[in-house]
């Protein structure tokens, strides 16, 4: 269902908040890609350290591996990151 993110992120400060939007799917298809059923779209706060983990480990698409957290098992593609954010607080205020 869709290709993954491209890689040519701008980049993410480590130690900045981003307000990242994911896809989420499950069920109905290999546990690791994004070809499941959708489940749904999520909005969350994470720290540039987490997300340039999230990114550079090639988690995206693998199920079990959330970035934003919908059930714990679900595989999830980035569609947008927004930010930076001085802190998870701002963040979490925009959300």
């Amino acid at each position: 269902m869709g290709i993954k993110v491209p890689p040519e992120w701008p980049e993410i400060d480590d130690t900045k908040t981003y307000k990242v939007t994911v896809d989420g799917f499950q069920g109905g298809g290999p546990p690791n890609d994004c070809s499941m059923n959708f489940v749904a779209r999520v909005t969350c706060c994470k720290l540039g350290n987490l997300l340039n983990a999230y990114i550079d480990n090639d988690l995206e698409c693998i199920g079990g591996n959330e970035c934003c957290v919908i059930s714990g098992f679900t595989a999830q593609r980035i569609k947008a990151i927004e930010g930076p954010y001085d802190t998870f607080v701002l963040c979490q205020a925009d959300l």
